[in-house]
């Protein structure tokens, strides 16, 4: 799997840009519970199935990912060999580790001598992180579902002996933070230690759910809100965009929907109603006729208004929406940095599947797209419907940062609701939209 790094972007440069703005940047490490927030060729996802993604959005979109570290089936001592080069390469702010799964099922040495081993890799890691001003969030380790293969209670007593250890490290390294992803995860009432039911991806028992990995972020957020400063990230006034200052770094000319018209609806009367201006609202699917409307409505902040599109029915399972711009391409040249924040917020959840917010740039035939928000492309058969919000919520997302490509002939921002069977209401609403560029040194 390759790096979530920044595609064309001089390290050096990037992190300090990205400071300026009021980010915190984080590289995240650990094994596949880390990985799968995804990072694949010219696509950046950060799946809804990954905790530090969902701490994000629950925080008000404050952190910046600089490099996803996490490696499959990797154990303590693999982590500690790549910190040098996929940690503190990156220069972050803070270092998210998640480690331990994989120690837990080692086969070879004793409870004793890999609890030992464990203690001294992350001891270790730890340790560099500091030595380089980088501030370090550790999770406990999760718990398995005893039909995983690796489950036995040899197991369980070495994961409970390695959290007890981890959940007292703030007492060795002062500042450290600990977020307790075991006491969110694990059914307090089993014998066994198992977790509550649907929190894990069922096919293997091992990684979280999409509802898993929503509460991982609700214990971060526990953990961080009032230690990491907020982040400037929406669009606060009318005149931040490219109409009224072109040199400005705002792109898109109706950030607060206040033009209320003059979008273009492409739903084939699947949606009525209107669409912003600048705006286009497209469907995919087999959506029937009047189905929805589209309309605007005053943000209760007073930061102008919304998007809101209301959906009353849907014709079959991955019926989606797309909230759209037109295109944008001319505001940009090719190397450009660019990404995008919003807010989102989503209820009557539940016939929802997922949603997504990116902003993306084709050249040729190749699409190439970074995403805040997106639903795995796998369904987890234990996890409920109405996955990409665990109850009615409103968030702020941040996509990664885009490099437009060289030959581009397209630039977008999307947000992109998914439906998964007829019936139900499901609402959307989004607003306080920004097309940041990230200014030249």
């Amino acid at each position: 799997m390759t790096d979530f790094t920044l595609p064309g972007v001089v390290l050096s440069d990037a992190i300090g840009r990205l400071a300026a703005l009021g980010a915190q940047t984080v590289v995240i490490t650990g094994d596949s519970i880390t990985q799968q927030m995804g990072y694949t060729d010219n696509v950046i996802t950060q799946f809804d199935i990954s905790y530090a993604v969902w701490a994000n959005a629950v925080m008000g979109g404050r952190f910046t990912f600089l490099n996803n570290a996490g490696v499959g089936s990797t154990r303590s001592d693999t982590m500690l060999a790549n910190m040098d080069e996929k940690v503190l390469a990156y220069q972050p702010d803070w270092c998210w580790m998640l480690i331990g799964a994989n120690d837990a099922n080692a086969s070879t040495g004793t409870s004793a001598e890999i609890i030992a081993g464990f203690k001294t890799n992350v001891s270790a890691a730890i340790a560099k992180c500091r030595a380089a001003g980088v501030r370090v969030l550790i999770g406990t380790i999760m718990p398995t579902l005893s039909s995983n293969t690796s489950w036995s209670a040899e197991r369980v007593y070495r994961v409970h002996t390695m959290n007890s250890w981890i959940r007292a490290l703030p007492h060795t390294y002062p500042g450290l933070v600990v977020a307790d992803f075991a006491a969110a995860l694990v059914d307090p009432t089993s014998a066994t230690g198992q977790p509550k039911s649907g929190y894990l991806q069922a096919d293997d028992g091992i990684h979280p759910s999409h509802k898993g990995a929503y509460y991982m972020g609700l214990v971060v957020k526990e953990a961080l809100e009032g230690i990491t400063p907020k982040a400037p990230r929406l669009v606060a006034s009318v005149t931040d965009t490219y109409g009224y200052n072109s040199a400005g770094q705002q792109m898109f000319d109706n950030p607060l929907f206040t033009t209320t018209s003059g979008g273009t609806n492409s739903t084939s009367g699947t949606i009525t109603g209107t669409v912003p201006g600048g705006c286009t609202l497209l469907k995919s699917g087999t959506w029937g006729s009047s189905y929805g409307a589209s309309d605007t409505v005053a943000r209760a902040d007073g930061f102008g208004n919304d998007w809101r599109v209301t959906v009353t029915n849907t014709g079959a399972n991955e019926d989606n929406l797309s909230l759209s711009s037109f295109n944008l391409s001319a505001r940009f040249a090719a190397g450009d940095k660019v990404f995008a924040t919003a807010s989102v917020a989503a209820s009557g959840l539940a016939q929802w599947k997922g949603a997504s917010f990116f902003v993306e740039s084709t050249s040729g035939s190749t699409t190439y797209r970074a995403g805040a928000l997106e639903r795995a492309t796998t369904d987890d058969p234990a996890a409920a419907v109405g996955t990409f919000f665990q109850g009615d919520h409103e968030v702020t997302l941040v996509t990664g940062v885009l490099t437009i490509p060289e030959g581009f002939s397209s630039f977008y921002w999307r947000a992109r609701p998914r439906w998964i069977a007829a019936g139900g209401t499901g609402i959307v609403r989004i607003g306080r939209v920004g097309i940041w560029k990230i200014p030249a040194a």
